[in-house]
Parts: structure tokens; sequence; C-alpha cells
């Protein structure tokens, strides 16, 4: 079996030499009770800010009786049971608004329960409007108390510490990518690169336990092989051990697949990736109506930025580029204009600057100019594409729109992606698509097209939203 480790600090090869030979899963533990507590914490303090702070408002003789104080005591019980403190121990990134649908959940527990209680919570009665504010107001903070309590808790611990079973290759990109990631904190420590015997699992999975103890390794990432592989994965998940399993793209093409059990068999099926004519319908309807709002809301800032660049470098405001849309006609995408107006003919003389695979990025392009660098870091220079989400060339989320240079390098399977209209921003803007490959940006269209739902694009702007309010821009 062909290992290799890190270097540790003399504080790290002290703590393992102290400990009974299970550090790691002791620091994994303790990383899991912190985010459950600090969670159960926010929950009620959220809880309870809203409803006092409703009562208070609303005056007119209504006082919080002393039952409520056993009536807080139930949100989390139901947070419990609604799963929302089992879910990240299982992740090494946590969503909070996967969770969306639950916390509404929760808050209508909230409010419910109030309204079939009557006045033994609440002397002198809630009222309609006011329990409303109290869905809504509950449901907004418990969204964002978890949001801030878990980027508090990854803020405040180390890394979390892997271990990769997999492949040399599997290990270094893995590696990379926990380096460049700003959404959560890990760090490969130790891998494992050699096949392992499915008869001796059991074996190997000890053989691998000294060293998960000598690294204090707290996750296992197995990207399985073979058979033997998952075995010895087992064995150490059935060891206490936290083990995440990444599938390569092409064994297991999109994660919305839908278990089937036949008897004890257990048989997944695979999402087609396609929308049917009613997720369609109901998208452009969603593009439509939000995109609309938008371009009112926004035409001033629109008009300022379009004269800012007008007074600052010669050449127009807008820069139109021919892009690939749905079914691979072509279409013409509008930005506003960030780099001078000859920057096209400087493209060769930069091409050893370029930080991406099978596309043009440099992360500090001498070309762009001040102000397009701006927004460029806000991501304003995509606005102007809301007017080709109105004429149905693009949506609001989708998969990233292509020049015909990038889009020829693409076959097979990739071209998926074209199965539906592009975004103005996607899974590829959340994740900073100048680190990646072109490769890399397709999977993740195909895995958007295979899970998508109504939700997922509206969460994939809000957090977009986010996105550049972080000025996380290229």
């Amino acid at each position: 079996m062909s290992t290799s480790a890190t270097p540790r600090s003399s504080d790290e090869l002290h703590q393992g030499a102290s400990a009974a030979g299970n550090n790691g899963r002791r620091l994994a533990r303790a990383r899991d009770v912190l985010m459950r507590r600090s969670l159960f914490v926010s929950d009620l303090t959220c809880v309870a800010i809203v409803v006092w702070t409703t009562i208070a408002v609303a005056g007119r003789g209504q006082t919080v009786q002393p039952l409520s104080v056993a009536y807080l005591i139930l949100v989390p019980m139901v947070a419990k049971m609604l799963g929302l403190y089992d879910n990240d121990d299982t992740r090494l990134r946590h969503v909070t608004l996967d969770e969306f649908p639950r916390l509404v959940g929760l808050a209508a527990f909230v409010v419910g329960s109030e309204w079939l209680a009557n006045d033994v919570i609440f002397s002198g009665g809630v009222t309609h409007n006011q329990r409303v504010l109290l869905l809504v107001g509950i449901t907004a903070l418990l969204t964002i108390g978890r949001g801030a309590t878990r980027r508090l808790v990854v803020t405040a611990l180390p890394p979390e510490r892997c271990l990769v079973i997999g492949t040399s290759k599997s290990a270094v990109e893995l590696s990379t990518r926990f380096e460049r990631s700003h959404s959560f904190k890990a760090e490969v420590v130790a891998s494992v690169t050699d096949s392992m015997d499915e008869d001796k699992a059991i074996a190997s999975a000890h053989e691998l336990q000294t060293l998960i103890d000598d690294a204090l390794v707290e996750r296992v990432l197995l990207v399985p092989r073979s058979n033997e592989d998952l075995a010895v994965a087992r064995a150490l998940n059935g060891m206490g051990i936290k083990v995440s399993v990444i599938p390569e793209i092409n064994d297991l093409m999109g994660t919305a697949s839908q278990v089937d059990d036949l008897v004890g068999l257990t048989m997944l099926g695979m999402q087609r990736p396609r929308l049917a004519g009613s997720s369609i319908a109901a998208k452009r309807i969603f593009d439509l109506a939000l995109g609309t709002i938008i371009a009112i809301v926004l035409t001033p800032l629109m008009i300022l930025i379009a004269v800012s660049i007008r007074l600052t470098s010669p050449g127009p405001a807008i820069y139109s580029q021919r892009r690939v849309g749905r079914h691979e006609f072509q279409f013409t995408i509008l930005k506003f204009r960030t780099m001078e107006d000859d920057s096209h003919f400087k493209r060769s003389h930069l091409a050893t600057l370029n930080e991406a695979s099978g596309l043009f990025k440099i992360t500090d392009d001498p070309r762009v100019t001040k102000v397009g660098r701006v927004l460029r870091q806000t991501s304003l220079d995509e606005l102007p594409q809301i007017f080709n989400v109105l004429r149905g060339e693009m949506s609001l989320v989708g998969p990233r729109p292509l020049v015909p240079e990038e889009d020829i390098l693409l076959s097979g399977w990739a071209r998926f992606r074209y199965s539906v209209l592009p975004g103005m921003t996607g899974p590829w803007q959340l994740g900073s698509a100048a680190r990646f490959s072109l490769t890399d940006m397709a999977s993740l269209d195909y895995l958007y097209i295979t899970r998508w739902s109504l939700w997922e694009d509206v969460k994939t702007l809000i957090r977009t939203g986010i996105y550049v309010l972080g000025l996380h821009g290229r």
C-alpha cells in the first residue's frame, strides 16, 4: 500500500502520541459537537428575538406567558426531527440555503403552535398580521443566523484534515481545489494510491487506521477505482471514521439519482440531462417576471456605468460578442466593456499568461481598464445580459455561454449543456470560472441540468448576490 503524509508540527506530534490512537475521530467529533451546539443556540436565539420583538412592537396589552419558555424549548426538538442538526458532519461544505424549505417548516411550527395554544403562550392574543410577521421574520433570521454561525465556526476552527484514497492525480486535484476554495476549509494531509484487496478489507482498514491516527485524519475521501476500495471504505465507516465518496463524473452522471428499492436490491435511476416542457415553461416565466423587475430597478445604475466607461476610455460602453446558446444557435451577448477597445487583437500576445484549460482567463489581465476592473470584481459588467434574458436568448441561471472557439472543444455528453438556455450566472460563477478547466465547467453544467429545480435557480441567484457582495469577482 503506497501512502504519503505531510509533516506535522511538534504540538501535533505530541498530541498524536498522548491520545489513545483515535485523535482524528476525537477532533472530528469535537468539530461536529461544536457545530451542532452552535446551531442549537443560534436557532433558540433567533426565534426568541423575533417572537419578543413582534410582541413588543405590536403592544396592545400582549405579554409573554411563563409557558413560552417551554414553547421555545420545542423549537430545537422540532429542528432535530426535521434533520437540521444531522447533516453537517456528513458534508465538507455546508450551504444553509439547502435547508430553507425545512426552516420554513420550522417557522410554520412556531406560528402554528402559537395559534393552536391561543392565549396560553401570549396573553392578549396574536393577530393574523403578527403571525405573518412571525413566519417571515423567523424564517429569515433562522437562515441568516445559521449561515453566520456556520461561517464563524468554520473560520474559528482549523481546516478539516482529510485522507484521500484514490489515484495520485485525484489527491493532487483535491488538494488544489481545497486550497482555492473560499466556502469551506479542508486540507489533504495524507493519501493512499495503491489498490487494496477486497477479501482483506477489514485488515486493510485496520492498517489504514494507523495512518489515520498518526496524521490526525478527520475524514476519508474516497475516489473509488474498484469494489475493493468500496469494501475498505465500508470497513472504515464501521469503525466510526467519517467517509465521503467522490464518484467519477463518467461513472455517475448527475447527483439527482433516485433510489429504487427492488425488494432488497438498491437501484439508482439517473436523471436525464434535459428539462421537461413544463419545467422549461416555468423557468421562462420566472426569468421574465424577475428579469423585468431587475431591468426596471437597475436601469439608472446601468446608465451611470455606461457614462463612466465612455468618460474614462475610448470606445463604446457596451461590448457585444457571439456566443453559442440553446440548441447550439449563436446569439449576440451584451456586456459592459471592461477592456481596451482593441483588446481582442492583443489576445494572441498574452497566450502564455492563460490560467485555464480550454478557456482564456488571466487574473490580472493588462487589457482591463480601471473602471473595468471594478466592474469585474463586482460582476456588474454582466448586467446588460438582462436584456438577453428578456429577449429569450439567455436565462437568469444556466450553463456559461461559450464563444464558438471554446464550443468546438466540447463533444459527447458535454454537449447536453445546450438543451437549456445559457445563464447570466450558474455554478461556474459561484466557483470562480477562472479556476475551472473546460471539462470541469461542462461537468458542472451537466450536473446543473440533471438536478434542476426552480428552487435550485432561486438558491443560485441568492448565492450569486452573496458572492458579488463579497467581491469575489474575476
